[in-house]
């Protein structure tokens, strides 16, 4: 079968990794703790890291760069974060899963396995680093909100983020950040076995999408450079929609009520997408990479025992 007779039958992978589920949670575990072998904090890391980058990029745009933005700068510190988290959990997986494969080049080549079920052990590992990194981005949110409502010169103690009934879809974000980072390590682990310039490729690519991604911009000043060549807000929407990472980032900040505090012209301004919208686009996008990676992947399988 080709790409497209794969790609159709994309459904086969949950059967399949229930049927692998031990196999898939000893590959989790081995990933998981092999990281921190070695080191005197262990897992630890997973918290410090997160809670350091916060810091790092509190620091550096929270402090310098937040003059030239909108928001204050404790909001535009979160706001920064809460995408910072969620592109560099995807990056990090992707990264991971590309090689998988030669990673496991003697599991590919001695033992009959379903080796697709190894891109989806960076992945899980990736979604449990997205959630520690959201766990710090709440407590630094309470955390500021504290300090706003305590610091009499800082005005209104508006909270960054504002906790409500929208954190209950972090479930739904979490399973397509799943969904798309498996789709894609999937592509990139097949490719990488018969290019092994996919990597270097993936690094470049990977440093142009994080500023082409709304990560420390914001969608107004889009709309202001595209008023400058002469494009319409909607026109501006649809190119923004055509970056996967967009309605993943903006849905992410939703989840979590970052800019909750802002009012409601600014709001639509630097959220033009309501939770719901930007969480059916990210769907649609995570179901597509994926299918196209299955598809792909599986098409490629039968000679990664020759290449690795």
């Amino acid at each position: 079968k080709g790409v497209l007779g794969y790609a159709m039958r994309a459904g086969a992978y949950a059967p399949l990794l229930w049927k692998s589920r031990v196999l898939a949670w000893n590959f989790f575990r081995r990933e998981l703790l092999g990281r921190f072998r070695g080191s005197f904090l262990g897992v630890f890391w997973v918290l410090l890291q997160p809670a350091f980058q916060f810091l790092t990029y509190f620091a550096v745009f929270g402090i310098l760069f937040a003059r030239s933005s909108e928001l204050p700068k404790v909001d535009f510190a979160i706001y920064l974060f809460a995408g910072i988290v969620f592109f560099s959990s995807v990056v990090e997986g992707t990264n991971t899963a590309m090689r998988s494969i030669l990673a496991n080049a003697n599991l590919v080549k001695k033992v009959a396995f379903p080796c697709e079920v190894l891109p989806l052990t960076p992945t899980l590992v990736a979604a449990v680093v997205y959630l520690v990194g959201s766990l710090v981005l709440l407590i630094a949110g309470l955390v500021a909100a504290g300090f706003l409502a305590a610091n009499a010169d800082a005005g209104a103690a508006s909270p960054p983020l504002e906790i409500g009934f929208s954190i209950f879809a972090l479930p739904i974000l979490l399973c397509l950040h799943i969904i798309f980072v498996v789709g894609l390590g999937l592509f990139l682990a097949a490719t990488n076995v018969f290019a092994r310039d996919t990597s270097y490729l993936y690094a470049i690519f990977t440093q142009a999408w994080f500023f082409l991604s709304p990560n420390f911009w914001t969608t107004s000043l889009i709309y202001g450079t595209a008023k400058d060549y002469g494009l319409s807000e909607s026109t501006a929407n649809l190119l923004m929609m055509l970056n996967p990472m967009f309605p993943f980032l903006m849905a992410q900040r939703q989840v979590f009520g970052v800019g909750a505090n802002l009012s409601p012209q600014k709001y639509a301004q630097i959220f033009p997408t309501t939770l719901g919208e930007n969480l059916l686009m990210a769907a649609t996008w995570a179901i597509a990479i994926f299918v196209i990676g299955y598809g792909f992947f599986m098409s490629r399988k039968r000679k990664f025992a020759d290449l690795v």
